[in-house]
Formats: C-alpha cells, sequence, structure tokens
C-alpha cells in the first residue's frame, strides 16, 4: 500500500524502499514501467485493498464455474465481478480481513439507487442495518450513483418557474437536483433527511433496447445522461 501511495502521489512514502520516485512522475506517471509495471485492467488500487480485505482466494477453475453460473442470472454486472474475482484472486498478498462494518453511533448518509447495475440497492439496505443512527435514502433514477446533471441551475431554475405558473414540469433531472440538496444538506448542516426518504424520479424509467443505445451514444461522445 506504502508504494502504491508513492507511485499516485510522487511524494516519498515510508514502508516503500523498493520503488524510487525517479521510476515515477507526478501523480504516478510511470518512467520505468519494469520497475512499476502497469495493471493490465487499471484496476491496481481496488486489487490491493480487496486484495487485502477479501479472506479466501478463487482458482482458475473456481472463476470459470461462477462465470457461467453468474451469467445467465446477472449478465449486465458480470464483467464488474469479473474484475473483482481477478483483483483478488491475483493479489499477491495474505489476506488482512477487516472486521464487521457498522455503529451504534455514527450517522452516515447512505444512498441506494434503484437502477445502478454497478452497486445493487440490496447492499444500502444492508449497509442502512449496520449504521441504524444514519439514514437511507433512496434515488428512484438509474446510473452509477447520484450525481446532479451538469445544468443543475438551468434546471432548478426552469422547474421553479414552471410551479410559479401552477404547471410543475418535474423531470429525472429535477429529481436529481432536489436529491442532490439533501446531500449537501448534510455535508453542511450535519442534517439528516428522513429516514426511507424517497427521490422520485420523473416517471417509469424505459429500459427498452433502444433508449439504451441512445445512452450510449451519449456516453461514447463524452457527454453525461440523467435517464
Amino acid at each position: 500500500m506504502a508504494c502504491i501511495e508513492q507511485a499516485f502521489s510522487g511524494e516519498a512514502t515510508p514502508g516503500c524502499p523498493g520503488l524510487s520516485l525517479a521510476s515515477v512522475g507526478s501523480k504516478g506517471e510511470q518512467k520505468d514501467s519494469a520497475k512499476f509495471p502497469p495493471t493490465t485492467f487499471g484496476d491496481s488500487l481496488s486489487a490491493a485493498i480487496l486484495g487485502l480485505d477479501t479472506a479466501g482466494r478463487l482458482g482458475e477453475e473456481d472463476v470459470v464455474a461462477w462465470w457461467r453460473a453468474r451469467g445467465a442470472v446477472s449478465p449486465i454486472a458480470l464483467w464488474r465481478g469479473l474484475l473483482y474475482a481477478i483483483d483478488v484472486g491475483t493479489w499477491p498478498a495474505v489476506p488482512k480481513p477487516m472486521p464487521p462494518i457498522g455503529s451504534g453511533r455514527v450517522r452516515p448518509l447512505i444512498i441506494g439507487n434503484l437502477w445502478d447495475p454497478q452497486t445493487a440497492y440490496e447492499s444500502a439496505q444492508e449497509m442502512a442495518t449496520m449504521f441504524q443512527q444514519g439514514s437511507l435514502v433512496t434515488w428512484q433514477g438509474y446510473g452509477h450513483c447520484l450525481s446532479p446533471p451538469p445544468n443543475a441551475a438551468e434546471v432548478r431554475q426552469s422547474f421553479e418557474e414552471s410551479v410559479k405558473r401552477g404547471e410543475p414540469e418535474y423531470t429525472d433531472a429535477v429529481g436529481q437536483v432536489l436529491c442532490s440538496d439533501l446531500v449537501w444538506k448534510y455535508f453542511v448542516k450535519g442534517e439528516l433527511p428522513r429516514a426511507g426518504h424517497v427521490c422520485t424520479g420523473g416517471g417509469p424509467i424505459d429500459l427498452s433496447g433502444k433508449r439504451a443505445e441512445q445512452l450510449q451514444a451519449v456516453t461514447r461522445k463524452g457527454g453525461r445522461t440523467t435517464q
């Protein structure tokens, strides 16, 4: 871990005698790949953490068996699970697993996304049971995690104007803005939303293949979408 911190910070880190700063540029720019070879999947930081936290290892046959079994059940998230399996199975360290997490005193804001292909909503619910002084907020939209739309100010202004006209125009983007307001209120004032609060979307989620192709086209052009 010390060597990874040194490689990505560009500063000397105690506990890493085998990697000199001469071989690593600022913020992890590699000058000598022989001394600090690049990771095949760009996933070395995750591997370092998961490889130490996870007890047990999957062999090659185990990974193949898991792939075949899960492919029929969770094909969308299969690639993410495969990366984790490779990370844990190949990281050259003896595990040092963490104790079960949880606290009866910490008050976290936990956000669960109903349609996140990378982090399951059930995980947010499980986290809420471990931190019972916290608050679980549900976002009905999809995508990875919760973030305001890039044109948040415009969305807010347009929504407020529609409310003044008596004809509220509620969209997924409006839902993101209002939900993000709750997050900032927690960060700034430490105020938790009511446990179980649901940040509603603008309507039914379009899960058609045609809509998926449209979103994929936007993503390839470097844009961001909210629905």
